[in-house]
């Protein structure tokens, strides 16, 4: 009997369809493990600074080995600023640096997305942390 021709469409929808069922297995998979070992804080509710001088803000992260194609990732949106602006904030993880130009009380809310490449083309993302910071800057 003789067998078919294969060709290169055939043999890469077979290797699309195997990659997309890994993907599938692979996705519960690591939610459940950050669901079960993970805790994503700030390391205070309100903080003191100074005019000009950068102030760190630490996101802690669970100390687990992230699956390919996971990461974390900081934004910030400030909530009360000066009448005279916001913030510079430069987002990143394990630190967040903050540099106020003018004195005064601001609040501003940080959140944490665990994001997760699940395509070729595509991401998924769950906040893991939403909290609101109050600084006060002295002069």
């Amino acid at each position: 009997m003789k067998q078919p021709k294969r060709t290169w469409g055939s043999v890469a929808v077979g290797v699309i369809g195997a990659l997309f069922l890994v993907l599938i297995g692979w996705m519960p998979a690591a939610t459940e493990a950050f669901k079960k070992g993970g805790v994503v804080q700030l390391q205070a509710a309100s903080l003191t600074g100074t005019v000009g001088k950068p102030l760190k803000v630490r996101v802690e992260t669970p100390q687990e080995s992230l699956l390919s194609g996971v990461m974390y990732t900081v934004t910030t949106l400030v909530l009360q600023p000066t009448s005279e602006g916001a913030p510079d904030i430069l987002t990143g993880i394990p630190l967040t640096t903050l540099t106020f130009g003018q004195p005064g009380e601001y609040r501003i809310r940080f959140r944490v997305n665990r994001v997760q490449k699940n395509t070729c083309a595509g991401a998924s993302f769950e906040t893991v942390l939403m909290e609101e910071l109050t600084f006060k800057i002295v002069p």
